[in-house]
Order: C-alpha cells, then structure tokens, then sequence
C-alpha cells in the first residue's frame, strides 16, 4: 500500500513539473505554463525550450520559444552562452539622441554604401518615383518684434525627371524658415548646376524671380574685391555694377551691341566715362572724341570738349576757348584750317597767319590762342587737347 501511495506522488509531481529556485521571483521549469500564476512567481524560464513565462492577471504568457538559454556571466561584463537576439521593429520611428557610426574599414577606393534611402516604387509616365530626403533641422533666432526662435530646414531630395530615351536625375537642395514651404535653391540636373531653378541648361545656369541675374566674388585682406553681375532682362542690358550701390561700371547693350565703362547708356561701339589707361598699342580705323565743339564766340563756349573749332575775329589778334578739359599739364595742339567755315558758319580768312599758337591756359577753365591779326574775315583754328 505504501509503495502504491509513493508511486502515484511519483507520477502526479511529473504531471505537473520540478521547480529549482534561481533567483527572486524566477524559477526553471521543465514544461510549458499553464493555468492560474500569483505576483510570487511573475517570470519563469522554460529549460526545454527556451520560452520565458510572465505572470499577466494571473495567466501564463509565454513568448515564442527561440532556442537558447539565458545569458550567463559576470555582472558588468561581456554575456557569454546562447539566448534570443534582439531585434528592432523597422517598422516604428526611431529616435537616435547619441552619435551613430556606419565604419567601413579596407575598401579602398571602391564606393562603398552605408546608408541608402530608397524608393523602391516603379514609376509610371507622368507619375515619377522620387527617394525620401534627407532633412537637417535647426533653430534660429528673430530679432525683429515678438523676437523669438524659429526652425529652420534644408532637404536634399533625388527628383526623377522624366525622358524620351531615359529619365533624367536631378538633386534638389532647398530650405524651409519657420515650417514653411521648402524653396529650392540649387538643384544639380546630369552634371549641370541651377541656382533658382529646376531646369538648368548649362554649365552653371542662373535664374533670379525678378529677372536679373547675379553673382559675386569677393577676397578678404589686403587686395578686397567685391564684384556684382546683373542682367536687366527688360532691355537685355549686361551690367557689372557695384554691389554696394554706386554708380554702373560697365554695361553692354544688347539692343545695338555698344559697350560703355562708367556710363549706363553708351553711344558708341566702346565708351568711356572716365579716365582709360591702355599699356599697349591701340589701333583704330578713326578716333574721335566724346565732345567736339563749333564755337565762332569770342571767348569760345566749349564746356568741357576736348577737341573743337574756334575763330580769331577779323582786326582782333586772341580768343579766349572755355573749356575745362584743359589742365596744367594739358598738350594743347592748335591747326590753322581756312575749311571749317561750314562747321563754324563763317567765311574763313584763306590767308594763314604769320604767327599763332597757345600763349595762356587756366587749369580746368580756358586756354587762349594769338594769332597775326586777320583782315577782313575772321581766322579758323582747330584745337586738341592731350591730357
């Protein structure tokens, strides 16, 4: 009878499992959980096959059995045996708050990819498949009233354009101030570079909103050089101005091809505003002067000309020629030439004067000319000043 009553204790203790204590609140089994658990016992470890029980509203919950066992070793050191390897859920957004490293040791100069961002959709015609961005954020502070920070963004996004042939690639960089919209500032189309726009068809193409174009080089130090480029597109004009607000320093004019240095609306094929220096040699067909004055007063109104004709009154022996081109230093080159009575509406003396030439100047003022008096008809001269 005895042995019968330790035989059914045998069998009802395999029926239900053998505990071994191994730590607060967790025991190994031999066999799945099942039915009711209490708070004494929240987790349990099944040595069969790997399943970890937890204790939920007095139910058994068991995972799904990856073989192993747990992780063995000494505290704060490496784990050492098998055990399930923890996965992340791809699915989810995850948060990085600490520096992440993708290394790549040995390659050479074989490109190699660490981080790909994908869209692995098949476009359709007129439905392009572009890749997710890559977005940097940032705050930045307004001063202007109620001064506060504001988020500030740029994306860079690979943007499908579709081909006949091929689809063409383009990369988009743009930038967004306070959640607004994105603007695209540069994109890069098969080796070509925009800078305001998406259709680049050179080299490097700009394009302003308003119609001009612009662009600047500067060096600091000693030799600091700021150039601005525009186009004025509402009459074609090239201009390089100064960037700082002055005056035009150069401009062609696209309307009849003239070029102009210091004036904004040249005549000529070249004209020059201000002082010109040429090291070289300069060749011309013909050369002209900006100015030339017909002046039969006495004294000769020439403003500011350069060159001119003037006369010597009949009976008079001087005349005083206004004009501030003269200088100091001024070579001044005076022709007697009986043939400009047209030019000066005259009847010139045709007998030359035994004398004549400059005998006064006025810095930026007036120069004079004495002559042999004339009879009769008044003495045509020319004049031209090198400075």
């Amino acid at each position: 009878m005895r042995r019968l009553l330790l035989l059914i204790l045998a069998l009802l203790l395999g029926q239900v499992c053998i505990f071994a204590q191994f730590g607060v609140g967790i025991r190994k089994v031999q066999a799945d959980m099942a039915g009711a658990c209490t708070a004494t016992e929240p987790v349990r470890h099944n040595t069969v096959n790997g399943k970890i029980c937890r204790c939920s509203n007095l139910t058994w919950s068991c995972d799904s059995g990856l073989a192993g066992g747990p992780p063995s070793g000494a505290a704060g050191g490496d784990l050492a045996g098998t055990y399930p390897n923890p996965t992340l859920d791809l699915t989810l957004a995850h948060a990085w708050t600490a520096l992440q490293s993708f290394n790549a040791t040995g390659v050479g100069a074989t490109p190699t990819y660490r981080v790909e961002l994908v869209n692995s959709t098949a476009a359709a015609a007129g439905a392009q498949q572009m890749s997710p961005c890559l977005v940097y954020s940032g705050q930045g502070w307004k001063t202007d009233a109620v001064a506060a920070s504001q988020n500030v963004q740029w994306r860079q996004c690979l943007v499908p354009v579709q081909g006949a042939a091929a689809p063409q690639s383009r990369l988009d960089l743009g930038y967004s101030i306070n959640a607004g919209a994105f603007t695209t500032a540069v994109s890069l189309l098969d080796g070509n570079i925009g800078v305001g726009t998406t259709g680049p068809t050179a080299s490097v193409h700009a394009l302003r909103t308003d119609g001009s174009y612009q662009f600047k080089l500067e060096r600091t130090g000693a030799f600091a050089r700021v150039y601005g480029f525009a186009i004025n597109s509402l009459n074609g004009n090239f201009t390089l101005d100064d960037v700082t607000g002055g005056a035009a320093r150069f401009v062609v004019q696209a309307s009849n091809g003239n070029v102009g240095i210091g004036t904004p609306a040249p005549g000529k094929l070249l004209e020059v505003a201000g002082d010109a220096s040429i090291s070289g040699t300069a060749n011309a067909g013909t050369y002209a002067t900006i100015t030339n004055c017909s002046s039969s007063a006495s004294p000769a109104v020439c403003a500011a000309a350069p060159a001119g004709s003037v006369t010597v009154a009949a009976a008079a022996t001087t005349v005083v020629v206004n004009t501030t081109a003269v200088t100091a230093n001024s070579q001044i080159f005076v022709m007697y030439d009986s043939s400009l009575g047209t030019k000066l509406s005259v009847t010139c003396n045709t007998t030359i004067p035994a004398l004549y030439g400059v005998t006064a100047r006025t810095a930026a003022t007036s120069f004079t000319i004495t002559a042999t008096a004339p009879a009769t008809n008044p003495a045509c001269f020319s004049y031209f000043i090198v400075n």
